[in-house]
Protein backbone atom coordinates (compact mmCIF):
# COMPACT_ATOMS: atom_id res chain seq x y z
CA UNK A 1 0.00 0.00 0.00
CA UNK A 2 1.01 3.57 -1.06
CA UNK A 3 0.58 6.52 -1.85
CA UNK A 4 -1.39 6.77 -5.07
CA UNK A 5 -4.67 7.84 -6.88
CA UNK A 6 -7.00 5.64 -7.61
CA UNK A 7 -10.53 5.59 -9.61
CA UNK A 8 -12.93 5.92 -7.49
CA UNK A 9 -16.50 5.18 -7.46
CA UNK A 10 -19.99 5.21 -5.26
CA UNK A 11 -20.45 2.27 -4.04
CA UNK A 12 -23.66 -0.22 -4.90
CA UNK A 13 -25.51 -1.18 -1.73
CA UNK A 14 -28.04 -3.78 -0.95
CA UNK A 15 -26.73 -5.94 -4.17
CA UNK A 16 -28.94 -9.46 -4.43
CA UNK A 17 -26.67 -12.37 -3.90
CA UNK A 18 -27.23 -14.36 -6.79
CA UNK A 19 -24.40 -16.98 -7.51
CA UNK A 20 -22.84 -16.16 -4.23
CA UNK A 21 -22.04 -19.58 -2.33
CA UNK A 22 -20.86 -18.13 1.15
CA UNK A 23 -21.46 -21.22 2.90
CA UNK A 24 -18.32 -22.65 1.03
CA UNK A 25 -15.49 -20.52 2.12
CA UNK A 26 -13.56 -21.05 5.35
CA UNK A 27 -12.10 -18.38 7.21
CA UNK A 28 -8.84 -19.00 9.39
CA UNK A 29 -6.98 -17.05 12.40
CA UNK A 30 -3.95 -15.36 11.23
CA UNK A 31 -1.10 -13.16 12.97
CA UNK A 32 -1.71 -14.85 16.01
CA UNK A 33 0.03 -17.82 17.60
CA UNK A 34 2.58 -17.71 14.62
CA UNK A 35 5.08 -15.84 12.90
CA UNK A 36 4.76 -12.58 11.30
CA UNK A 37 6.46 -9.82 10.77
CA UNK A 38 6.57 -6.43 12.23
CA UNK A 39 8.06 -3.20 10.44
CA UNK A 40 9.12 0.45 11.71
CA UNK A 41 10.21 2.70 8.99
CA UNK A 42 11.48 6.10 10.59
CA UNK A 43 13.92 7.70 10.10
CA UNK A 44 17.36 6.74 10.54
CA UNK A 45 21.16 7.47 9.31
CA UNK A 46 21.77 4.09 8.14
CA UNK A 47 21.35 2.67 4.52
CA UNK A 48 19.04 0.69 5.37
CA UNK A 49 18.51 1.09 9.28
CA UNK A 50 19.38 -1.53 11.30
CA UNK A 51 16.29 -3.55 12.15
CA UNK A 52 13.43 -2.09 10.75
CA UNK A 53 11.97 -5.76 10.55
CA UNK A 54 11.47 -8.27 13.46
CA UNK A 55 9.18 -11.52 14.32
CA UNK A 56 6.42 -11.70 16.20
CA UNK A 57 3.95 -14.01 17.15
CA UNK A 58 1.02 -11.55 18.15
CA UNK A 59 -1.02 -8.55 16.36
CA UNK A 60 1.11 -5.81 17.40
CA UNK A 61 -1.72 -3.52 17.30
CA UNK A 62 -2.43 -0.27 17.74
CA UNK A 63 -0.47 0.52 15.00
CA UNK A 64 -0.01 4.57 15.89
CA UNK A 65 0.06 7.77 14.05
CA UNK A 66 4.17 7.89 12.91
CA UNK A 67 5.32 11.13 14.42
CA UNK A 68 8.24 11.24 12.24
CA UNK A 69 7.89 12.82 8.60
CA UNK A 70 11.15 11.17 7.20
CA UNK A 71 10.70 8.07 5.95
CA UNK A 72 13.57 4.60 6.07
CA UNK A 73 15.16 2.76 3.48
CA UNK A 74 13.72 -1.36 3.91
CA UNK A 75 15.77 -4.19 4.50
CA UNK A 76 14.04 -6.30 1.36
CA UNK A 77 15.13 -5.65 -1.53
CA UNK A 78 13.18 -4.95 -5.04
CA UNK A 79 13.46 -8.89 -6.48
CA UNK A 80 15.11 -10.22 -9.79
CA UNK A 81 12.90 -9.85 -12.60
CA UNK A 82 11.32 -13.11 -14.23
CA UNK A 83 8.62 -13.95 -16.64
CA UNK A 84 5.90 -14.91 -14.12
CA UNK A 85 5.71 -11.66 -11.95
CA UNK A 86 3.97 -8.76 -12.73
CA UNK A 87 6.04 -6.52 -12.68
CA UNK A 88 8.80 -8.64 -13.64
CA UNK A 89 11.61 -5.62 -13.15
CA UNK A 90 12.01 -2.14 -11.46
CA UNK A 91 13.70 0.50 -12.26
CA UNK A 92 14.08 4.38 -11.86
CA UNK A 93 14.86 7.81 -14.69
CA UNK A 94 17.39 10.49 -14.17
CA UNK A 95 17.93 13.33 -16.47
CA UNK A 96 16.22 16.44 -17.46
CA UNK A 97 14.21 16.46 -20.91
CA UNK A 98 15.07 14.14 -24.33
CA UNK A 99 16.86 10.58 -23.57
CA UNK A 100 16.58 9.98 -19.73
CA UNK A 101 19.35 6.82 -17.89
CA UNK A 102 17.41 4.23 -17.07
CA UNK A 103 18.57 2.61 -13.95
CA UNK A 104 18.03 -0.82 -13.05
CA UNK A 105 16.48 -1.22 -9.17
CA UNK A 106 17.35 -4.96 -8.68
CA UNK A 107 18.93 -6.12 -5.42
CA UNK A 108 18.69 -1.95 -4.36
CA UNK A 109 16.64 -1.31 -0.67
CA UNK A 110 13.69 0.53 -1.45
CA UNK A 111 12.77 3.85 0.58
CA UNK A 112 9.58 3.49 2.70
CA UNK A 113 7.23 6.39 3.74
CA UNK A 114 7.27 6.30 7.54
CA UNK A 115 4.87 3.82 8.79
CA UNK A 116 4.44 1.04 11.37
CA UNK A 117 2.60 -1.94 10.38
CA UNK A 118 2.44 -5.99 10.40
CA UNK A 119 3.18 -8.82 7.58
CA UNK A 120 1.24 -12.10 7.84
CA UNK A 121 3.78 -15.22 7.01
CA UNK A 122 3.26 -16.42 3.63
CA UNK A 123 -0.36 -17.95 2.81
CA UNK A 124 -1.93 -19.96 0.13
CA UNK A 125 -5.27 -20.03 -1.46
CA UNK A 126 -6.52 -16.67 -0.25
CA UNK A 127 -9.73 -15.11 -2.26
CA UNK A 128 -10.82 -12.84 0.54
CA UNK A 129 -9.64 -11.44 4.12
CA UNK A 130 -11.94 -10.33 7.26
CA UNK A 131 -10.50 -8.34 9.67
CA UNK A 132 -12.43 -6.98 13.00
CA UNK A 133 -11.07 -3.04 13.09
CA UNK A 134 -11.25 0.77 14.04
CA UNK A 135 -9.89 2.94 11.83
CA UNK A 136 -9.55 6.00 13.96
CA UNK A 137 -8.29 9.47 14.85
CA UNK A 138 -8.20 12.69 12.43
CA UNK A 139 -5.14 14.74 11.11
CA UNK A 140 -4.97 18.65 10.13
CA UNK A 141 -2.54 20.57 8.51
CA UNK A 142 -1.73 22.45 5.06
CA UNK A 143 -0.47 19.77 3.39
CA UNK A 144 0.62 15.56 3.30
CA UNK A 145 -1.66 12.76 3.81
CA UNK A 146 -2.03 9.70 6.58
CA UNK A 147 -3.26 6.36 5.45
CA UNK A 148 -4.64 3.10 7.70
CA UNK A 149 -4.74 0.04 5.89
CA UNK A 150 -5.43 -3.84 5.96
CA UNK A 151 -4.56 -5.61 2.96
CA UNK A 152 -3.55 -8.95 0.95
CA UNK A 153 -0.71 -8.72 -1.33
CA UNK A 154 1.27 -10.91 -3.30
CA UNK A 155 4.58 -9.91 -2.43
CA UNK A 156 6.18 -9.36 1.40
CA UNK A 157 8.16 -6.17 0.04
CA UNK A 158 5.14 -4.82 -1.66
CA UNK A 159 6.93 -4.80 -5.13
CA UNK A 160 4.15 -5.02 -7.62
CA UNK A 161 1.74 -7.93 -8.18
CA UNK A 162 -1.71 -8.10 -7.63
CA UNK A 163 -3.28 -6.52 -3.81
CA UNK A 164 -6.53 -5.81 -2.51
CA UNK A 165 -7.75 -4.38 0.80
CA UNK A 166 -8.70 -1.54 2.80
CA UNK A 167 -7.59 1.49 3.17
CA UNK A 168 -8.21 5.09 4.60
CA UNK A 169 -7.01 8.47 3.82
CA UNK A 170 -7.02 11.20 5.74
CA UNK A 171 -5.20 14.27 4.01
CA UNK A 172 -4.56 17.97 3.26
CA UNK A 173 -4.29 19.47 0.12
CA UNK A 174 -2.24 22.58 -0.24
CA UNK A 175 -4.70 25.99 -0.43
CA UNK A 176 -7.60 26.34 -1.67
CA UNK A 177 -7.76 22.32 -2.11
CA UNK A 178 -10.47 21.12 0.91
CA UNK A 179 -9.91 18.17 3.34
CA UNK A 180 -9.68 14.50 2.55
CA UNK A 181 -10.88 11.49 4.99
CA UNK A 182 -12.27 8.96 2.99
CA UNK A 183 -12.42 5.07 3.99
CA UNK A 184 -12.49 2.93 0.23
CA UNK A 185 -12.47 -0.97 -0.57
CA UNK A 186 -9.94 -1.52 -3.36
CA UNK A 187 -7.75 -3.46 -5.92
CA UNK A 188 -4.85 -2.74 -7.85
CA UNK A 189 -2.69 -4.51 -10.80
CA UNK A 190 0.80 -3.87 -10.64
CA UNK A 191 0.71 -1.99 -7.11
CA UNK A 192 3.06 0.75 -6.82
CA UNK A 193 4.43 0.99 -9.90
CA UNK A 194 2.92 4.41 -10.15
CA UNK A 195 4.44 7.30 -11.70
CA UNK A 196 5.17 9.17 -9.10
CA UNK A 197 8.63 10.74 -8.66
CA UNK A 198 9.97 8.97 -11.97
CA UNK A 199 9.77 11.65 -14.00
CA UNK A 200 6.43 11.13 -15.09
CA UNK A 201 6.64 7.24 -15.73
CA UNK A 202 6.07 3.96 -14.15
CA UNK A 203 8.10 2.67 -11.77
CA UNK A 204 8.10 -1.03 -13.59
CA UNK A 205 9.04 -2.94 -16.81
CA UNK A 206 8.61 -6.09 -18.88
CA UNK A 207 12.79 -5.87 -19.79
CA UNK A 208 15.59 -4.83 -17.27
CA UNK A 209 16.57 -1.28 -17.48
CA UNK A 210 19.62 -0.93 -19.44
CA UNK A 211 21.87 1.65 -16.82
CA UNK A 212 22.03 4.17 -19.90
CA UNK A 213 20.23 6.76 -21.74
CA UNK A 214 17.02 5.60 -23.78
CA UNK A 215 14.27 7.37 -25.22
CA UNK A 216 11.18 7.00 -22.92
CA UNK A 217 8.89 6.19 -25.55
CA UNK A 218 10.22 3.24 -26.50
CA UNK A 219 11.15 0.73 -23.62
CA UNK A 220 8.03 -1.51 -22.28
CA UNK A 221 6.36 0.14 -19.36
CA UNK A 222 3.99 -1.54 -17.34
CA UNK A 223 2.05 0.75 -15.59
CA UNK A 224 -0.19 0.20 -12.12
CA UNK A 225 -4.04 0.19 -12.18
CA UNK A 226 -5.89 0.34 -9.36
CA UNK A 227 -9.79 0.59 -8.79
CA UNK A 228 -11.24 1.99 -5.46
CA UNK A 229 -14.94 2.20 -4.60
CA UNK A 230 -16.08 4.20 -1.14
CA UNK A 231 -17.16 3.18 1.74
CA UNK A 232 -19.97 4.96 3.70
CA UNK A 233 -21.80 4.92 6.23
CA UNK A 234 -19.37 4.06 9.54
CA UNK A 235 -18.32 5.72 12.09
CA UNK A 236 -14.54 6.90 12.56
CA UNK A 237 -12.99 4.90 15.26
CA UNK A 238 -15.95 2.82 15.37
CA UNK A 239 -14.85 -1.09 15.22
CA UNK A 240 -16.11 -3.48 12.83
CA UNK A 241 -15.92 -6.49 10.47
CA UNK A 242 -14.17 -6.01 7.41
CA UNK A 243 -14.89 -8.57 4.80
CA UNK A 244 -14.11 -8.70 1.03
CA UNK A 245 -13.74 -12.16 -1.11
CA UNK A 246 -13.78 -13.11 -4.49
CA UNK A 247 -16.55 -14.95 -5.98
CA UNK A 248 -18.09 -16.19 -9.19
CA UNK A 249 -21.03 -14.56 -10.33
CA UNK A 250 -23.30 -16.29 -11.95
CA UNK A 251 -25.50 -13.63 -13.21
CA UNK A 252 -22.82 -12.20 -15.54
CA UNK A 253 -20.32 -14.78 -15.40
CA UNK A 254 -17.71 -12.75 -13.99
CA UNK A 255 -15.55 -12.73 -10.87
CA UNK A 256 -16.67 -9.97 -8.74
CA UNK A 257 -15.64 -8.76 -5.25
CA UNK A 258 -17.90 -9.04 -2.34
CA UNK A 259 -17.76 -6.40 0.81
CA UNK A 260 -19.23 -6.50 3.44
CA UNK A 261 -19.24 -4.49 6.70
CA UNK A 262 -20.38 -5.79 9.70
CA UNK A 263 -20.72 -4.55 13.73
CA UNK A 264 -18.46 -5.79 16.27
CA UNK A 265 -20.42 -8.31 17.38
CA UNK A 266 -20.74 -9.76 13.39
CA UNK A 267 -24.08 -10.18 14.11
CA UNK A 268 -25.74 -6.88 12.05
CA UNK A 269 -24.37 -5.80 8.44
CA UNK A 270 -23.97 -2.66 7.91
CA UNK A 271 -23.63 -2.23 4.49
CA UNK A 272 -22.57 -4.45 1.21
CA UNK A 273 -21.89 -4.39 -2.16
CA UNK A 274 -19.61 -5.50 -5.58
CA UNK A 275 -17.01 -4.80 -7.16
CA UNK A 276 -16.02 -5.87 -10.67
CA UNK A 277 -12.30 -7.46 -11.33
CA UNK A 278 -12.46 -5.59 -14.97
CA UNK A 279 -12.75 -1.91 -15.08
CA UNK A 280 -11.05 0.48 -17.82
CA UNK A 281 -9.70 -2.54 -19.69
CA UNK A 282 -8.02 -3.79 -17.21
CA UNK A 283 -8.20 -7.54 -15.82
CA UNK A 284 -7.65 -8.24 -11.98
CA UNK A 285 -7.26 -11.94 -13.40
CA UNK A 286 -8.97 -13.43 -10.39
CA UNK A 287 -9.68 -17.03 -10.05
CA UNK A 288 -12.00 -18.49 -6.78
CA UNK A 289 -8.98 -20.79 -6.54
CA UNK A 290 -7.05 -18.12 -4.79
CA UNK A 291 -3.83 -16.51 -4.48
CA UNK A 292 -0.60 -16.95 -2.64
CA UNK A 293 0.79 -13.52 -0.39
CA UNK A 294 0.61 -11.70 2.62
CA UNK A 295 -1.89 -9.62 4.94
CA UNK A 296 -0.43 -6.44 6.03
CA UNK A 297 -2.42 -4.04 8.89
CA UNK A 298 -0.59 -0.65 8.54
CA UNK A 299 -0.66 3.17 9.11
CA UNK A 300 1.78 5.22 7.08
CA UNK A 301 2.25 9.07 6.65
CA UNK A 302 3.20 10.55 3.64
CA UNK A 303 4.16 14.17 4.47
CA UNK A 304 7.37 15.18 3.46
CA UNK A 305 6.77 19.09 4.60
CA UNK A 306 5.87 17.90 7.99
CA UNK A 307 3.00 20.01 7.93
CA UNK A 308 0.03 17.49 9.19
CA UNK A 309 -0.48 17.01 12.46
CA UNK A 310 -2.87 14.14 14.43
CA UNK A 311 -5.23 13.92 17.51
CA UNK A 312 -5.67 9.77 18.26
CA UNK A 313 -4.76 8.32 14.97
CA UNK A 314 -4.01 5.08 15.04
CA UNK A 315 -5.14 1.58 13.22
CA UNK A 316 -6.65 -0.21 16.10
CA UNK A 317 -7.06 -4.56 15.00
CA UNK A 318 -8.10 -7.16 17.09
CA UNK A 319 -8.12 -9.80 14.76
CA UNK A 320 -7.23 -10.60 10.87
CA UNK A 321 -8.53 -13.75 9.25
CA UNK A 322 -8.06 -14.74 5.64
CA UNK A 323 -11.25 -16.49 2.94
CA UNK A 324 -10.20 -19.55 1.72
CA UNK A 325 -12.35 -21.64 -0.79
Amino acid sequence: MKAWSLTLRCATVAVLLLGINASAITYTTIMSGESSTKFTFLYSTMMPPPNPRSTVTSIQSPFGYPTDYRGAYDTLTYPTGNSSATPPWWFVYTGTSGNLTATDRTGVAPFRNPSYGQTSSQKTSVIGIRSKAAFSGTVSGTSGTMYEAIYFGERMDFSGQREFGFSRQMSRCVSPCTNVDQLTFYWSTNSNCSINGNMGYPYCRTTRAPNALETPSTPPLVPEYGLSTLVTGLTTGTTYYFKAYLFWATWDSSYKFRVEIWDSTNTTQITSFNVDTVSGGVNYNATTSGMTGYVTATTQRADPNAALTSSGVQLSVASVEIITP
